[in-house]
């Protein structure tokens, strides 16, 4: 029985790690836009974080999902997208949970979400392009000459995602040495039923025969 819950909660782990370090790089990018200076009021707010996590994630086929004028979403430059979902080839998934009045909660998230197949998608682009982002507060930076001044939006998100993929490689590091114990545990209890268990049954299936 231990060894069965042992293998269960491997399993879990295995398969819940990367939804939590998705949520943890939301979480991230949202962080150094806060210290930015950057507001949370509008859904266009919450874009802010939704075309960010869009852009780290592209290499693993992120893209914005489009919606009609009258649908809830922020209108960006001449196009009107999801505030708080990214379309990848394997689902969509809601990045914020509670995004955008009137809650305003813009809380990081990883989970998957409907689709609809008549929504355009878009592939994401440079938060530092040359399209002007919409309406918001601006960033409270320190001063140049603060040895601990910002070094950047950009940069911090930079590291950001740096930080992201080691904690992502540390967590593949973790998950295969489960999928180790894993294999371990149904070796032995292989060995352990083919030694004992079987020989035990067909001796008893003979003797209830010998008994008829």
């Amino acid at each position: 029985m231990r060894k069965l819950f042992t293998i269960l909660v491997c399993s879990f782990l295995l398969y819940a790690t990367p939804a939590l370090a998705q949520a943890d790089l939301v979480a991230r990018v949202k962080d150094a836009l806060v210290l930015q200076g950057q507001t949370f009021t509008t859904n266009c707010d919450a874009f802010e974080i939704t075309r960010r996590v869009a852009w780290l994630l592209r290499d693993q086929g992120a893209q914005l999902i489009g919606k009609k004028p009258a649908q809830n979403g922020c209108t960006f430059g001449d196009k009107r997208y999801s505030h708080d979902a990214i379309a990848f080839p394997t689902g969509w998934r809601d990045v914020l949970r509670s995004a955008g009045p009137p809650v305003n909660e813009n809380a990081p998230t990883w989970g998957l979400t409907g689709t609809d197949p008549d929504a355009p998608l878009f592939a994401p682009f440079d938060p530092g392009g040359t399209t002007d982002p919409p309406p918001t507060l601006p960033p409270t930076l320190p001063p140049v000459d603060d040895p601990g001044a910002s070094v950047g939006l950009e940069q911090q998100i930079l590291d950001e995602l740096r930080a992201h993929e080691a904690a992502q490689a540390d967590e593949r590091a973790k998950a295969e040495a489960f999928r180790k114990a894993v294999g371990t545990e149904y070796a032995r209890a292989g060995k352990f039923v083919a030694k004992f268990v079987m020989p035990a049954i067909l001796a008893f299936l003979g003797g209830m025969k010998l008994a008829q």
